[in-house]
């Protein structure tokens, strides 16, 4: 368990907006003054924007400033979040993650020097401020870049519940859409394992986002004459290799399997054939070339 200092150095900057209005205000002929006490509506609310507006521009500045402390500022230690993340597929995924997650997934961040955030608060939609309660609804835009080449751009929906505590407000809850619109694809790296009776174990590395992930595949090669060589399965596709070198990826009809009519690539080499899967198929998305490690 990594132990976590609170940030206690953040400024309660909300007072100088809660006062700035009051101290100009008019008093009426023959009206009493109103309590200095006394705050108007909407200063709470310029308040949580505020907030989300500062968030956003310490998460931004993580790769020059490099303090996780300056962005869990603004969140409570309790913080819950989900995230619904649509790829430029159109595909959907959903998960949860909580301060401790986002504190590891901000480490990260630091830790790979080469990356670079851009992201911005664009446009508020909605806000509800009752007493100590906030949500503010709002759109912002993101951009990774890693060695100032752009990884992945994108837009996200946000609805951020706020608290108020000790004249402060923080985030305590987050729901977020996250709708890519671009992904760049990268160089990968490979690891070739060698089992028994034609098996293999591949350990790709590939970009995704802030990060590089680690997926493993496992394939098997065997002979089959109905395919015309050496029938490749792995994950649930299946492709041929054959005699001339040709691989081809095949498609399930019924009962047989059929040559999709694609070419992807051509070698006598067996980790040169996975490499090609790889790289066409299995990461097509991710990788613009994969290299053998």
């Amino acid at each position: 368990m990594i132990a976590y200092v609170r940030c206690l150095l953040f400024t309660v900057f909300c007072l100088g907006l809660y006062c700035s209005n009051l101290a100009n205000a008019q008093v009426k002929k023959g009206t009493p003054a109103k309590s200095n006490t006394q705050k108007p509506a909407n200063d709470d609310t310029e308040a949580c924007i505020q907030v989300l507006k500062d968030f956003a521009q310490a998460y931004s500045g993580i790769s020059e400033h490099r303090n996780r402390d300056k962005v869990l500022a603004f969140f409570t230690p309790n913080l819950a979040t989900e995230i619904t993340t649509i790829n430029i597929k159109g595909n959907v995924q959903n998960r949860s993650s909580d301060y401790r997650q986002f504190a590891q997934y901000l480490d990260g961040l630091i830790n790979t020097r080469t990356l670079k955030i851009r992201y911005s608060v664009d446009k508020i939609l909605h806000t509800v401020v009752k007493g100590n309660f906030g949500v503010v609804v709002y759109e912002t835009s993101y951009e990774i870049l890693r060695d100032g080449e752009s990884l992945i751009k994108g837009t996200e929906v946000n609805t951020a519940n706020l608290i108020k505590a000790n004249n402060r407000w923080l985030i305590s809850y987050y729901n977020i859409y996250d709708i890519a619109a671009n992904v760049q694809r990268g160089s990968c790296q490979c690891e070739i394992f060698k089992g028994d009776d034609n098996k293999y174990v591949t350990r790709t590395s590939y970009p995704s986002g802030t990060r590089y992930e680690v997926t493993m595949d496992n394939f098997t090669i065997g002979f089959n004459d109905k395919v015309g060589g050496r029938l490749i399965c792995v994950r649930d596709l299946f492709f041929v290799w054959k005699r001339t070198g040709n691989i081809v990826q095949l498609s399930m009809e019924g009962k047989q399997l059929k040559e999709t009519g694609e070419e992807l690539g051509v070698t006598d080499d067996d980790q040169e054939m996975l490499l090609t899967i790889l790289r066409t198929v299995l990461f097509a998305d991710n990788c613009l070339s994969v290299r053998k490690r």
